[in-house]
């Protein structure tokens, strides 16, 4: 079972018991219908930390229900389930990304590096990357490794609305090998100091995924990937910080 699955199971619990908060609506002295305090308390509190757990401190859900559902009133519930029936057919439809679990072995480069700026696409590569060099499948962690900076480079540009210099006449993106040539013409990125030597490794990354994607006699090996290790972080740190830190 996926990941995604397990979450949306979990979800899918915390709506079941936010209907038997619910059931036990009485209407009070105000006339206002309200829930069992006790059971309320404790429904919105497995809520929160499930929320925290899968989708992160920061996210729009999580704000908005601790905000809105924040008294046992049953209109509050109600919005409360609400929330989670949104955040579960997010999960889905795949618009969210299930948060990085501590459990995953981020041996390549930690997770953290892409994470923010409701960029769940770039962390979805970034999270296939490590777990393909996890796992041991070499090839397969090259070419997510070349698409997450071919990503990069295109955000890059686009973050500084240049994206028209990385096009062709037909209005199509330049394939990785053109987009590292612009990328290191571009003037206006001024990479730091330190990262410069890294982004001279651009090519080589790039051969190393188009060999592991396209020659059939080939076969990536873990020496391949950590004889440019150091380099992947610095380069997909600094592409990803220049993308995205306005």
């Amino acid at each position: 079972m996926g990941q995604e699955n397990k979450v949306v199971e979990r979800i899918q619990e915390m709506l079941d018991k936010g209907q038997k908060v619910l059931a036990t609506k009485t209407f009070g002295f105000t006339g206002v219908p309200t829930t069992d305090l006790q059971a309320f308390t404790e429904w919105r509190s497995q809520v929160i930390t499930l929320l925290i757990d899968e989708i992160g401190e920061n996210h729009v859900y999580l704000n908005q229900f601790k905000t809105e559902v924040d008294r046992n009133f049953s209109s509050k519930v109600e919005l409360g389930l609400g929330i989670l029936e949104a955040v579960k057919n997010d999960f889905i439809s795949e618009n969210i990304q299930p948060k990085i679990k501590e459990q995953l072995n981020e041996e390549l480069f930690p997770i953290s590096i892409v994470q923010g700026k409701n960029r769940d696409y770039i962390v979805r590569i970034a999270v296939q990357a490590n777990g393909c060099y996890q796992q041991g499948w070499y090839d397969a962690c090259a070419v997510m490794i070349r698409r997450l900076i071919e990503t990069l480079i295109v955000e890059c540009f686009e973050s500084k609305k240049i994206d028209m210099n990385i096009k062709d006449k037909d209005e199509n993106f330049f394939y990785l090998e053109r987009l590292i040539v612009e990328f290191s013409k571009e003037t206006s990125f001024n990479p730091s100091r330190n990262t410069k030597e890294s982004l001279k490794k651009l090519p080589k990354l790039k051969a190393l995924g188009d060999l592991s994607a396209h020659n059939r006699h080939y076969t990536a090996t873990k020496k391949d990937i950590n004889d440019i290790k150091e380099h992947i972080r610095v380069i997909i740190q600094e592409l990803f910080r220049i993308a995205f830190d306005k």
